[in-house]
């Protein structure tokens, strides 16, 4: 709640207090609608969800039919058709994969790929997406396994991966599964290019292996690395700068460095987008207000964050690109991911 304290001790937003509460999802739909009910309860302005494929498009019909002005994160596309009271304004589930397939093509051109892919609708949608793309573009991919929540062991369908060739693995998964799969197919002596969601608790688990294979993805934030603010995080380096002078002041205990410093950072980012909405519905704002300017048309082109565009399409998904990622050897000696463009 770093961001809000600071914002309240500097005035709000146009003379009010913004209180944010919290309720945990436990990553689990039928707990997350739980967790909205619980929100609901104590009569918020709106509800915001934060990252997790599978529980906001279970939110996202809670919220209709409580008529519950609901602000997401990314989600499958499928299923978002006639609702009212949900917006978002980053990329689809779908959108996620056709950008992970352009990024294959540009860097990994004529390269066999295999992938992994969580079995779920809400995720399955995203794999389907990027094998478009790849095939379209005149790439090869050899194989496409489905895996289970919480798998945790993936030898044999990386041995597949192997037998058939693929020289890069596109996984679609979360972070926990990702450093399970790199670990196990370090294991196996086997090391291919790895298209995966970018968080600093791969790098930081995996340590120095991290350099055993080249690692790229594409996400929906910003990059962080405490000990470096120049090269290519330059453009966002007075950001970042803030939020780590805020953080020793409201939460000094908090460790910037460790895993979990970059979702901090993005949990940052995204509540200062949530500001500036109020800030922009101004000093009367209400949810109609609000609702009505994302339906008008708002729209925002301030670099170095991505775009956004309320003016297209169903006037409730805004936004449409993403950032890209690799990792690099840090000023500390260490793999951390850094921004590409």
């Amino acid at each position: 709640n770093v961001y809000w304290n600071w914002l309240n001790d500097h005035g709000g937003i146009h003379g009010r207090k913004v209180v944010m509460s919290y309720q945990n999802d436990n990553y689990d739909p039928g707990q997350a609608v739980q967790a909205a009910q619980k929100c609901k309860d104590s009569n918020p302005f709106f509800l915001i969800g934060g990252i997790g494929f599978d529980q906001i498009p279970a939110v996202r019909q809670w919220a209709e039919q409580n008529k519950m002005l609901y602000l997401y994160h990314d989600a499958v596309t499928k299923g978002s058709a006639g609702l009212k009271y949900s917006f978002t304004a980053l990329p689809s589930v779908e959108e996620i994969g056709r950008m992970f397939g352009e990024l294959d093509l540009k860097q990994f051109r004529g390269k066999k790929v295999g992938i992994l892919y969580r079995q779920s609708p809400n995720w399955q949608p995203g794999s389907d997406e990027f094998q478009r793309i790849v095939k379209a573009g005149g790439g090869q991919v050899v194989a496409a396994l489905p895996v289970q929540n919480n798998q945790a062991n993936y030898v044999n369908d990386l041995v597949q991966l192997k037998s058939k060739g693929a020289q890069v693995v596109f996984a679609w998964e979360n972070a926990i599964a990702t450093v399970e799969m790199l670990k196990q197919a370090q294991a196996l002596a086997w090391h291919p290019s790895w298209l995966v969601f970018p968080f600093n608790l791969e790098t930081d688990t995996l340590g120095q292996s991290a350099f055993s294979q080249p690692l790229w993805g594409v996400a929906t934030w910003d990059a962080y690395d405490p000990f470096d603010h120049g090269g290519t995080f330059r453009p966002y380096a007075a950001q970042m700068t803030e939020f780590e002078k805020q953080y020793r002041q409201y939460d000094p205990s908090a460790h910037l460095s460790g895993d979990g410093g970059d979702l901090l950072y993005l949990n940052w980012e995204g509540q200062a987008f949530i500001s500036y909405l109020l800030q922009q519905c101004g000093a009367d704002c209400t949810r109609n207000r609000l609702a009505g300017m994302l339906l008008a048309g708002f729209t925002i082109d301030q670099p170095p964050g991505c775009p956004l565009d309320f003016d297209t399409g169903d006037h409730h998904h805004g936004g449409n690109t993403m950032n890209v990622f690799k990792v690099i050897r840090d000023p500390r000696n260490r793999p951390n991911w850094a921004p590409v463009k």
